[in-house]
């Protein structure tokens, strides 16, 4: 570099136009080594820190400059810029007026004047500013810049366009050209138009930074990755070492929700870099919101409200990072400053939560006053003001928010009323405004917790531990759905994972204060079950996430779920983003075979771990399963590009292929992983199930012998009991169960499966212990409490089998209601004779499904056979409307129109039953009677001959036998078919009519 002070000033100036900040930062730095008392050194150096968004150090260089001279313009104006990036305006305005006076028509003076009135939301007058400059000097990039960005925003853009084509017709300018082609995305122009608008621009100015950076951030946000990915590379190549280009690639990884925690990882280099650039901080604070890491959101709003103190958007971000932190204090701070600097509705409405959190309800009660004193219009803060006051016990106020509730708008008043309600206990009075919730807000966590606390109040355990698991995905430090959680595992025994849930629900709420009175419960509830000797998990809450992660993943090796989700819950505890523990969750809600957690784990594990194979396995498959093949594909062709030699996407190829039923091809694609990758665990799975599904049980246990051999363990054993049972080997499926409970006695899967095996097997006491130690560990598996409830009844302990039928229901998921109603309904009508319990169970299962054509056949037979003909031939012909294919229906359907002569209808009805059950006694039997009545009596004998040989142990297919035959003259069948009768339960004239036909038979055959 030159080694005058002139000479200098020159090349800096020259480095600042090229945006060479690194070299000019070195030029200025001799510069004013040179020359320390130089106003225009010191200015130079300050633009430079400028440039950099360190404006901290910006300001300190031109102070120094203008304490060289307090007239220097480019310092005045410098230090005016930087005030402004800080929110600080009134000092700002101070700084321009003095550089006004010292020069009135200075045109970089001049255009950031109006820049001052668009921070003071002058719009219209920032316009008049930069389009009298445009009058006086048509070539002004700057003010025509500037002007095409607010027309623009304003949604004026074909003026906004005609501004800066106006302008580029005096010259090129790069900026200028992002103008336009923000405008033309504006405008909805075809992707293709864009693009060709692009390349052109690019072609005129070949690697600028602010073209390459605008053309990024639109083809994103039209959904061009490739387009935007490739302009981020150029930029990557072309400024190596400039942080600006890993800002642009995090914007357009937002742009595009797609390697968020990529992003962040951008920006943290780029903060390390530039800590102090505000639209970096913004994005950050934006990006871990956007990820659920409101900790990490806190850091950079922090330290955006610490740069620009003034700013109501910055402690606004702040308030909302704080928030979903959970650091309430934060919260406090943020929200009190936003409302000393902008009172708003929102300022005011968080003020009020917070009180509400902390159980201050005259808190709350001054904060909605105070806000509607400023909003006295505002629904929500009168909403609050009544709540509020509710809380405080005024009579008035739950009128005034039953009123309010009606509202689409007033989501905080279902709330409230919810809320209220379910703490008083009357589950039906919540129940239209938890309603009301559900459709007006699905995201919002309270919601999912009061849909807890209503289905746990209930008796719905499964459903109240599915929405409290849901509100943990959202928020995995609310106290208040932990001790739900703990409460629900409480009332059904599992004392192991409500002791573990409480400890998590009290750390939570004690460590940030909320809500004393529900700390308090979860504390009794610990205490409780210590008193009780109930085990304690081996787990420290505050342990580094790195261990909790360990133990987490050592316990789903155990198959010992409770530890492995406290572990995680732990771990999430301390790292909201941590995407390891959020997959740790999706596996153990998986394997326990939840319906709605998993999908919203996997949300998380998406943001979080969007890379990672094992997500994008799991999100291909549950949106294959959610009738969305599309989607899955989709995640199938990023694994494919991700991770193309990973057993996971070798795995996935088989199950696509699999889950879409195409079962010769998924068994070549798993055969051809097994032979790739013969000792992974998931991809022998994968074989054997395409095996056991195409019901080839014996290519199934070759392919877990295989995989035995290969690995030397047995780790697939709870696959060969599976298989086993399909095959019909009974003692090698309980000697496989065996094994998996020595290597890992907290499997409940082989506990219940070895425990139905043994009830199978008549070993009753032993097969009830097994199922009751599966229960232990995991209490929400209905149907097994379903048999254990038959068996009690079985054994003539009524209550017990209550009891656990009681269990089996409130353990059912809404897509087990109706099998447990079906199955207790079914169990009371045929085995027990138990009519009235029947239909009272069939009533359920109409409830749990009204369109069950399954559960309106089971009423209408328990109906008729109570003697309500009416009510059962309405329910059956309702049935058959729902599925023209009920067997059930089309039964009785018949037989009624036997009954009433309908011949044409009977026919019709017993051939369709023939046609949808051929290896069912009653289709031919029902059918031969029907060909009796039509006089068809040859016709009729072979399909009651048929009935009476596919069951041969009921009177109801043996009688007609008995009495064509031997108008037929088939006296060996009569005979025959007599002697299995008489060894049956007849009645007398039944009993009678069959010994006259014996000894007539035998009369005939000469015995």
């Amino acid at each position: 570099p030159p080694q005058d002070l002139g000479g200098l000033l020159a090349e800096g100036e020259r480095m600042l136009e090229a945006n060479a900040f690194g070299d000019a930062e070195t030029v200025f730095a001799r510069a004013v080594e040179l020359a320390p008392r130089s106003a225009e050194a010191w200015a130079g150096y300050g633009r430079v820190a400028s440039g950099e968004h360190r404006l901290r150090s910006a300001e300190e260089r031109f102070d120094r400059a203008l304490a060289c001279d307090p007239r220097n313009l480019r310092a005045l104006l410098g230090k005016a810029v930087t005030c402004s990036e800080r929110t600080e305006l009134a000092e700002a305005e101070a700084h321009l007026a003095r550089a006004l006076e010292v020069d009135p028509q200075a045109l970089p003076a001049r255009i950031f004047a109006g820049q001052l009135h668009l921070l003071r939301g002058d719009h219209e007058a920032a316009r008049r500013t930069w389009e009298a400059i445009l009058a006086e000097e048509p070539g002004c990039h700057d003010a025509a810049r500037l002007l095409a960005a607010s027309l623009l925003a304003s949604g004026r853009t074909e003026e906004a366009m005609t501004v800066a084509r106006s302008a580029l017709e005096h010259g090129p300018d790069p900026q200028l050209e992002a103008r336009v082609l923000y405008c033309l995305a504006r405008l909805e122009r075809p992707l293709e138009e864009l693009r060709d608008a692009l390349s052109a621009a690019r072609a005129r100015h070949p690697g600028d930074l602010d073209l390459l950076s605008a053309g990024a951030d639109l083809l994103a946000a039209r959904g061009d990755a490739a387009g935007a990915y490739a302009l981020v590379d150029q930029l990557l190549a072309r400024y190596p070492r400039s942080p600006h280009p890993l800002q642009i690639r995090a914007v357009v990884r937002l742009t595009l929700n797609e390697d968020l925690p990529l992003a962040l990882a951008d920006l943290e280099q780029v903060r390390r870099e530039l800590p102090e650039w505000p639209a970096v901080l913004l994005l950050g604070a934006r990006l871990g919101l956007r990820i659920g890491d409101g900790d990490r959101a806190l850091d950079y709003a922090r330290a955006l409200a610490e740069l620009c103190p003034r700013d109501p958007g910055a402690w606004r971000w702040f308030a909302q990072a704080a928030l979903t932190a959970s650091d309430l204090p934060a919260a406090d701070l943020g929200l009190a400053r936003l409302w000393a600097l902008d009172p708003s509705e929102w300022a005011a409405a968080g003020a009020c939560f917070q009180h509400f959190g902390l159980e201050d309800y005259r808190g709350a009660l001054a904060a909605a006053e105070r806000g509607l004193e400023a909003f006295p219009d505002s629904l929500t803060l009168t909403v609050l003001r009544q709540g509020a006051l509710l809380y405080q016990g005024d009579p008035g106020a739950l009128a005034a928010l039953r009123g309010l509730a009606t509202s689409d708008q007033a989501v905080e008043a279902n709330l409230i009323l919810a809320s209220h309600f379910l703490k008083q206990g009357q589950t039906e009075e919540a129940r239209p405004y938890l309603l009301a919730l559900e459709r007006a807000s699905k995201t919002l966590p309270a919601s999912y917790t009061l849909r807890g606390d209503y289905a746990r109040q209930l008796g719905l355990t499964r459903q109240a531990a599915e929405a409290y698991e849901v509100a943990l995905a959202t928020n995995p430090r609310s106290g208040e759905a932990l001790l739900g959680l703990a409460q629900v595992y409480d009332a059904l025994g599992n004392g192991r994972e409500a002791l573990g849930l409480a400890r998590l629900a009290a750390h939570s709420l004690d460590s940030i204060g909320r809500l004393p009175t529900r700390a308090g419960v979860a504390h009794a509830l610990i205490a409780r079950l210590e008193a009780a000797g109930t085990e304690a998990l081996e787990l420290e809450l505050d342990a580094p996430p790195a261990a909790l992660l360990a133990l987490g993943e050592r316990a789903l090796e155990a198959r010992d779920h409770t530890l492995a989700a406290a572990a995680f819950r732990a771990a999430l505890h301390q790292e909201l983003a941590n995407g390891e523990a959020w997959l740790g969750l999706c596996r153990v809600a998986g394997r326990r075979a939840f319906s709605d957690c998993p999908r919203a784990y996997l949300a998380k594990a998406l943001l979080t771990a969007p890379r990672d194979p094992r997500v994008l396995v799991l999100a291909a498959n549950l949106a294959h399963e959610a009738g969305n093949p599309e989607e899955a594909r989709r995640v199938h062709a990023r694994l494919e590009r991700l991770h193309p030699d990973d057993p996971w996407t070798a795995y996935d190829r088989g199950q696509l292929l699999f889950l879409a039923g195409e079962l010769p091809a998924a068994r070549a694609a798993f055969e051809h992983a097994v032979a790739r990758f013969p000792t992974n665990e998931e991809v022998a799975r994968g074989l054997i199930d395409v095996h056991w599904t195409s019901g080839d049980a014996e290519r199934a246990l070759e392919a877990e012998a295989a995989f035995a051999r290969a690995t030397g363990s047995d780790a697939l054993a709870f696959e060969r009991a599976k298989v086993s049972i399909q095959a019909g080997r009974g003692a090698e499926a309980r000697e496989a169960c065996s094994r998996v409970l020595e290597l890992h006695p907290r499997e409940a899967r082989a506990w219940a499966m070895r425990g139905v095996l043994r009830l199978g097997d008549g070993a009753l006491e032993d097969g009830v212990a097994d199922c009751r130690q599966a229960l232990a560990l995991f209490p929400f598996q209905p149907l097994l409490r379903c048999r254990l409830a038959e068996q009690a009844y079985r054994a003539g302990r009524a209550e017990d089998g209550e009891r656990e039928l009681q269990l089996a229901w409130s353990c059912a998921g809404s897509e087990d209601l109706l099998r447990v109603a079906l199955r207790a309904g079914h169990f009371f009508l045929e085995e027990l004779q138990a009519l009235e319990q029947a239909l009272r169970w069939a009533e359920r299962a109409c409830a749990a499904d009204a369109r069950s054509a399954l559960a309106l056949a089971l009423r209408a037979e328990a109906r008729r056979r109570l003697g309500d003909a009416g009510g059962a031939e309405r329910d059956f012909r309702e049935a058959l409307e729902r599925d023209p294919e009920q067997l059930e229906a089309l039964r009785f359907l018949a037989e009624e129109a036997l009954a009433r002569l309908d011949r044409a209808e009977a026919d019709a009805l017993s051939l369709r039953l023939l046609e949808l059950a051929p290896a069912d006694w009653r289709s031919h039997t029902l059918r031969g009677r029907v060909l009796l009545h039509a006089g068809q009596t040859r016709e009729a004998w072979p399909r009651l001959l048929r009935g009476a040989e596919l069951e041969p142990t009921r009177v109801q297919s043996l009688l007609p036998v008995v009495t064509v035959g031997a108008d037929l003259g088939e006296w060996e069948a009569v005979r025959d078919h007599a002697q299995r009768c008489l060894a049956l339960d007849l009645s007398e004239a039944e009993a009678a009519l069959v010994r006259e036909r014996l000894r007539a038979a035998n009369a005939r055959l000469g015995q």
